[in-house]
């Protein structure tokens, strides 16, 4: 798969240990039809995620959310990773991710930015049943 205990081919990855067995059943579980990660960090969680819907058929969309753009940008984005360089608690920014999270379907939100706790509180009102 492409890891060593701190990268994603060759990208930092800055998940617990366990996460690269733990989330590849998770997502074909809940079959998400978007995955909205607020925090991209250095990006190698973002292309596990992407290779992980990947290796199920899955055509779940990711938005990766971060004030900062991830050095190796291009390898995450030629996933077909949305990309956004933003402040998510910003007006127009939360309106858009509250459409997203309301959309159809099940939304998966990983809010791993540095507020998750503002984060959560931010947008858990958006999340659906189920």
């Amino acid at each position: 798969m492409g890891f060593d205990c701190n990268s994603y081919e060759g990208v930092l990855c800055q998940q617990a240990k366990g996460f690269e067995e733990i989330f590849p059943a998770f997502l074909k579980r809940i079959k998400p039809e978007r995955i909205i990660e607020i925090g991209t960090g250095s990006g190698g969680f973002t292309m596990f995620l992407q290779d992980s819907l990947d290796r199920f058929g899955s055509f779940a969309n990711i938005w990766s959310y971060d004030i900062n753009i991830p050095r190796d940008y291009e390898k995450i984005e030629d996933r077909g990773v949305r990309l956004c360089q933003c402040d998510v608690f910003k007006d127009d920014q939360i309106e858009l991710m509250e459409s997203l999270i309301s959309s159809e379907g099940t939304t998966l939100l990983l809010c791993d930015g540095g507020n998750k706790k503002g984060e959560f509180n931010l947008f858990s009102k958006s999340l659906k049943v189920g």
